[in-house]
């Protein structure tokens, strides 16, 4: 049994370390606050609004506080980034800069249950290297910084985790009632996190699908997450006349698994195929009354028959797409949104929203590796390096941490993270952005930190319970 302490912000039992960890972190993300300067007009302007999902969600939001309701809320997005957008912006007033400052206090929230999860499950020692690795990974570090949902929808992961493992500590029926509020609050941040329950309740059925007592209360967990989404459905129905929670699924899966998929079986352009689909996908909507779910049905059943008749080209795109998602640095899109000088090349890179170190799943290491060496201003190549070095050492500590928990029979925790990773990998796939491999690194983060304290200090065993 995991054996957890009975407070989560209890410092007294806390290495001088963690607090030391957590001040490094605040001072290096307000210093980079500084740098962005995000209550300048400028910035503001040029930077924030840049990405037509921030616009978005911004928008979404100030409609709420307009109206007071969700009468005009697009259901391309799911209302849970925007609430929470709506309600600082109500409280503090409409200033932008406030929600970097609280994904800040967020992220610096997400350091500390990490560590605290790390701790129960294993040692204080392995839970210090979680923490740090998870406190400078970059691009975790860089979404803080964006008017984009990754930052909360990584902390309500974590605390979701947290749930799970007070669930096996105490079987307790409230934890698993907040862990149906956890998984439904999942969702509504972002729509990818809908069949989240599956995986969770598959790992704890597996290893406990003889206590009746835990099967059934898992089942009331999963109702109440079920009961948590039903009013957006039936709100949904009741404008719309269609079943049907976002929208956003049936775009994307055209977007990008069809037009890539195509781009390489035809040779024609990936951005050329997009812009075709765009309006395409307009058209077709306006002839449907405007309807969002009957259009985006539409395209997803065309997406996933076309994807079934082309398995040979996609398959493999697929599973690049999720290699590329863990290896894409995106340093030309942080540079440029601090304002930092980059190379010529990338404004179109960037144009295209493809990914400058892979820009294609279909692209060989050759090209991959020609491209992190070319010609560029030194601001890339240190950042380049810095992202190269602290992924390729995450990476190897991941797989020495799969090898470890293995041995010390962590089966549980192993299967859990594993299928979770798998999970948000495979469901995004071929769009192989970095952005997509925010939610999988606090899982990768722990396994990586197991399998380096054990690489610093063999000699030294894990002190915990089995599960």
């Amino acid at each position: 049994m995991i054996q957890l302490p009975h407070k989560i912000l209890n410092f007294k039992h806390c290495k001088f370390n963690i607090v030391s960890l957590l001040i490094i972190a605040a001072i290096v993300r307000l210093i980079l606050l500084i740098v962005l300067q995000p209550w300048s007009a400028d910035t503001v302007t040029n930077t924030f609004y840049q990405d037509f999902d921030s616009r978005q969600y911004y928008k979404l939001a100030i409609n709420i506080i307009n109206e007071k309701s969700f009468i005009s809320f697009v259901p391309f997005r799911t209302p849970g980034y925007p609430v929470f957008l709506s309600f600082i912006f109500l409280v503090f007033g409409i200033r932008p800069w406030l929600i970097l400052l609280v994904h800040i206090l967020i992220n610096l929230f997400s350091i500390y249950l990490i560590y605290y999860i790390t701790r129960s499950i294993f040692s204080v020692r392995i839970a210090l290297i979680a923490s740090a690795i998870f406190a400078f990974e970059p691009h975790t570090l860089y979404y803080c910084y964006i008017l984009l949902p990754e930052t909360l929808f990584v902390f309500s992961l974590i605390v979701t985790l947290l749930l799970v493992l007070k669930v096996i500590h105490s079987n307790r029926w409230i934890h698993y009632l907040l862990l149906g509020i956890s998984l439904s609050i999942v969702a509504y941040i972002k729509p990818i996190g809908i069949y989240l329950p599956i995986v969770i309740g598959f790992s704890l059925l597996l290893f406990y699908k003889k206590h009746k007592l835990i099967f059934l209360r898992i089942i009331g967990s999963f109702f109440l997450y079920i009961l948590l989404l039903t009013p957006w459905y039936i709100r949904n129905y009741s404008i719309y006349n269609e079943i049907g929670f976002c929208t956003i699924q049936g775009f994307n899966l055209y977007l990008y698994n069809v037009c890539i998929t195509e781009a390489y079986k035809s040779g024609k352009n990936v951005s050329e195929i997009k812009e075709s689909f765009r309006a395409e996908y307009k058209n077709y909507k306006e002839k449907h009354n405007n309807n969002p779910f009957t259009t985006s049905k539409h395209y997803g059943n065309y997406s996933r028959k076309y994807l079934l008749n082309n398995l040979k080209y996609y398959i493999p795109l697929h599973i690049k797409g999720m290699r590329n998602i863990l290896i894409t640095q995106n340093k030309i899109e942080i540079l440029r949104y601090f304002k930092i000088s980059t190379h010529p090349s990338g404004k179109q890179r960037k144009a295209d929203n493809i990914p400058e170190f892979s820009v294609l799943p279909f692209e060989n290491i050759i090209i991959l590796t020609q491209r992190l060496f070319a010609k560029r201003p030194l601001s890339e190549h240190i950042l380049g390096m810095y992202i190269l070095l602290f992924s390729l050492s995450v990476y190897f500590g991941f797989i020495y941490g799969i090898y470890k928990m293995t041995l010390l029979q962590k089966h549980f925790i192993l299967l859990l993270f594993l299928c979770i990773i798998i999970y948000f990998l495979g469901i995004v796939g071929i769009a192989g952005h970095a952005r997509y491999k925010l939610p999988v690194i606090p899982f990768i983060t722990i396994i990586s930190s197991v399998g380096w304290n054990l690489i610093f200090s063999k000699r030294q065993p894990i002190e915990d319970e089995q599960f």
